[in-house]
């Protein structure tokens, strides 16, 4: 463990950094209007342990809320992504997609640990399923962020993309709204 310590202080100083994040691509632009909430974290507080990855934590997912929905939406697109690592880009952790069903009320509510395998598409290096924070030791703090994007009902092409690359590509103007929810993790 110290040898990581060392390697992720030596690495302190990159970082990935928001510009190729999700947030900042034009096709994922829009009002910024849904509201990300969990009752397991504040936002820009730190996640609890049992949410970090496998290896460090439970690797189970938070109770998330995403409210204000548009009643026009077919559909909610959730990412987790780690714009801190040591990397030229963000890693994403976690993509889901929702469709209408799961909307009531313009909200969706996720119980803790209902993102598993079987309701993610493969995120960075194709990892299917929650990946919880799980940061280089020594690295200092990383800011993980939800991001939900509320897809338009001109867009049912959302919910037959198969990988994170697909996503990459998906054409401006279909997002209806955005919101996140930032919290830290930190392993030292």
């Amino acid at each position: 463990m110290a040898s990581m310590s060392f390697i992720g202080k030596m690495f302190r100083p990159l970082r990935a950094g928001q510009k190729y994040s999700f947030w900042q691509r034009s096709a994922f632009n829009a009002p910024e209007t849904l509201v990300l909430s969990s009752s397991e974290f504040d936002a820009n507080a730190a996640h609890l342990l049992k949410h970090a990855g496998k290896g460090l934590g439970e690797n189970i997912s938070p109770q998330l809320s995403i409210e204000n929905i548009l009643p026009s939406s077919i559909g909610v697109l959730l990412l987790l992504e780690d714009s801190d690592v040591p990397l030229p880009r963000p890693i994403v952790h976690t993509v889901a997609i929702f469709n209408a069903e799961l909307i009531v009320n313009g909200t969706v509510t996720l119980a803790a640990g209902a993102l598993t395998e079987n309701t993610l598409m493969p995120a960075s290096f194709g990892r299917r399923g929650y990946e919880g924070p799980h940061p280089i030791a020594g690295h200092g703090p990383h800011h993980y962020e939800f991001s939900a994007y509320a897809f338009s009902a001109d867009d049912a092409a959302a919910f037959r993309i198969k990988s994170l690359k697909a996503l990459k590509s998906l054409p401006s103007g279909k997002i209806l709204a955005r919101g996140r929810l930032v919290g830290s993790f930190e392993q030292k």
